[in-house]
């Protein structure tokens, strides 16, 4: 190669081949270009476009807005003279390689635009940028290959780094729409329960008004067939009374034709009396003036760095609620990350219920303050958890062990209606019983079966806002619902793990809008349903990640937000969770006796303010928290701690389950433990209201 390049040289007659690029590219000596505008002589050359002009074609260009800050120079005609700058080298095929724009020799590289060029080029397109020789450039390849290796290297790093932020940031906004989407579907919830409500208790009171009309015309319809029937039946006899009366007596024939004559009587008064009339059920329409208001109700805006607080394709209106969409850094991506799993949440259980669930809400998890359930379904006034003073005694204590009226074996459900009366699941006995608040029986319903009205091992109860008695069949895998008078009206439920399947489910709850929880102990999961049974959702609990142990839920109570709360019996914590988004929000104590801390945590219920009870059964006390899980107090069941509690009770005997009195007394029931005898103690009370 460097032969030819010898030959060459002395083909175009230059000596000596060192000559630098400075001294080989010069200015021309004579003008040969055109404008390219108006095809004159061309004296100038604007960089930007990188076009030759004339001036007159020069002031046209720098009057546009687009070109008046454009880079003009003088423009030079290349050299015609042969130099070492015109010789190239091609270590492929050929020797020489030549410009596509001026046809001449490629020559060099410019190391500024990465490409090769000519001596033309180095002349006007390239002049005073980084030019050097062909040759010189691929002396220098090994270096070159590797520095552009090692910037490959490098590029990859930051580009798989920025793909990674773009596919945090994508998670994140999905995450996050999803969420403020949710928050949304919440809010205007809260809007339209109050419509759906008053739509239900119209379209009740149509189907109501309509059956109470059919039982009417459909009673009238069998009164005019029976007597139809009769008039045949009295057409029958007259008829044979005519063939018959030539040989019968006389007050034979009388008594048949006056029996006959009072028969056609009754049936004309049937008739007179049943006569049916139309009516029409008529439905007054609202005024349609609201639909402008809610369709102008709440707002959603861009919120954060650089965007704008107004929504482009929403105008405001006064007193519009604002859903912000906040703007997260990678950082907070991946901070928020670990939290926002759902079930696979890793939460430090010692440390505050509230700073979890304050940060959740800084990623959309924001409580509604909108009280959607109750303490009490259908209670007149809010119910508050009512302390019990240091010279408070226990205000009623009933419920001997046994199996007579009035008498339980081994209870555990507990609730109560918003008259002050109180239901008991009696687990052994299979049966439910029902207290005056007094503690007297009213009534009982059930025995042991599996048929509809019939228990195994009865657990959770609880009522709804229509009183309906919701009752957990533990053994029988099921959940039967019955009248305010104990009458079977349906159940749900099989044993199995599928949807509205359960394995031993053990408590139930449910909140103003019917919608009942079961937690389903075996399966490791809650399920919710609506309030004819059919299944609405479900939370499995069997894949979350905290070093513990399966998780087996046991009491579970709606908060006034309509968030559900469970116990968690063998892992010693209560998990909140929302069921509108299927989560768990947080995560609540770990095993051990202080204030922050359960063994073996079973029923539990919320007041109208959020305060929390919970029955902590080996430790044998009950717990009252604020709804941030903070502890307020509590009160031991041992007599030798409490001087207060009944001397029936022994050291031994467990808190159970939990429920609140109208009035705020804390109802609550106890069990024994393990290695407790029955019948021990004759004397022995198992419910008692503080």
């Amino acid at each position: 190669m460097l032969h030819e390049v010898d030959e060459l040289l002395d083909l175009y007659g230059v000596v000596g081949s060192g000559a630098s690029s400075k001294q080989i590219i010069q200015a021309p000596r004579n003008s040969s270009i055109f404008c390219g505008w108006c095809n004159t002589g061309a004296s100038l050359k604007c960089l930007d476009c990188n076009e030759f002009m004339c001036s007159d074609c020069l002031k046209n260009h720098r009057s546009s807005p687009f070109s008046t800050n454009h880079s003009v120079i003088a423009a030079r005609e290349p050299s015609t003279t042969p130099s070492l700058t015109e010789v190239a080298f091609s270590i492929s095929t050929s020797v020489r390689k030549k410009c596509d724009v001026h046809d001449k020799v490629l020559q060099f590289v410019c190391e500024f635009c990465k490409k090769l060029i000519c001596q033309c080029c180095t002349l006007n397109e390239h002049e005073n940028h980084n030019i050097i020789q062909i040759r010189s450039f691929a002396e220098k390849s090994h270096e070159k290959i590797n520095d552009a290796l090692e910037s490959i290297s490098i590029g990859n790093k930051c580009i798989r780094r920025s793909i990674d932020k773009t596919l945090a940031f994508i998670r994140l906004l999905d995450r996050n729409s999803s969420d403020v989407s949710d928050n949304v579907r919440k809010t205007f919830r809260q809007l339209t329960l109050a419509l759906e409500d008053r739509e239900k208790l119209l379209l009740d009171m149509v189907e109501k008004l309509k059956i109470r009309r059919l039982n009417i015309l459909n009673d009238q319809m069998a009164g005019l067939k029976s007597a139809l029937s009769g008039l045949a039946e009295t057409a029958d006899t007259l008829q044979r009374l005519m063939h018959e009366v030539s040989y019968m007596d006389s007050i034979d024939i009388v008594l048949k034709i006056i029996n006959g004559e009072r028969q056609l009587e009754q049936f004309a008064s049937i008739y007179k009396d049943l006569q049916p009339k139309q009516e029409t059920i008529v439905f007054n329409p609202p005024d349609f003036n609201l639909l402008t208001s809610m369709k102008m109700c709440g707002r959603v805006v861009l919120a954060g760095e650089n965007a704008s607080s107004i929504n482009p394709y929403e105008s405001p209106t006064p007193g519009n609620l604002d859903v912000l969409i906040k703007r997260h850094t990678l950082q907070d991506s991946i901070a928020a990350a670990p939290n926002l799993a759902g079930a696979s949440a890793n939460f430090d259980t010692t440390s505050d219920w509230y700073l979890h669930t304050s940060k959740l809400s800084q990623y959309g998890f924001t409580l509604s303050s909108t009280r959607i359930t109750q303490c009490i379904p259908g209670a007149l006034a809010p119910v508050h958890v009512k302390v019990f003073g240091e010279n408070d005694l226990p205000s009623l204590s009933f419920g001997l062990e046994g199996h007579e009226d009035g008498q339980v074996s081994r209870p555990w459900g507990l609730c109560i209606d918003k008259y002050g009366n109180i239901y008991i699941s009696d687990r052994r006995n299979n049966r439910v019983q029902v207290f005056r608040s007094d503690g007297t029986l009213m009534f009982k319903f059930g025995r042991k079966g599996v048929g509809n009205g019939e228990f195994d091992l009865p657990a959770g109860i609880c009522v709804d806002v229509d009183n309906r008695i919701i009752v957990v069949d533990k053994d029988n895998h099921r959940v039967q619902i019955f009248s305010s008078t104990g009458m079977f009206l349906l159940k749900f439920g099989s044993c199995g793990k599928e949807y509205g399947q359960f394995q031993y489910p053990w408590d139930v709850a449910v909140n103003s809008r019917r919608q009942i929880v079961v937690t389903d102990s075996r399966n490791h999961k809650i399920q919710q349903f609506d309030s004819e049974g059919r299944f609405i959702r479900q939370i499995v609990f069997e894949n979350f990640k905290q070093n513990r142990g399966i998780v087996s839920p046991r009491g579970v109570c709606y908060t006034p937000q309509g968030n559900i709360i469970v116990s968690d019996f063998d892992n010693h914590c209560l998990y909140l969770i929302d069921p509108d988004i299927n989560e768990i929000l947080a995560v609540k104590g770990q095993e051990g006796s202080g204030h922050q801390e359960f063994n073996r945590p079973s029923g539990l219920c919320c007041d109208d303010t959020g305060n929390i009870i919970v029955a902590d059964s080996k430790n044998q006390r009950i717990i009252v928290f604020n709804q941030n899980l903070e502890f307020q107090w509590d009160v031991e069941v041992r007599p030798s701690q409490n001087p207060r509690m009944p001397s029936t009770l022994d050291e031994k005997d467990r808190t159970c389950n939990v429920a609140l009195m109208p009035d705020g007394r804390i109802t609550f029931l106890i069990e024994l433990s393990p290695d407790a005898k029955e019948g021990s103690n004759p004397q022995k009370r198992f419910v008692h209201v503080l």
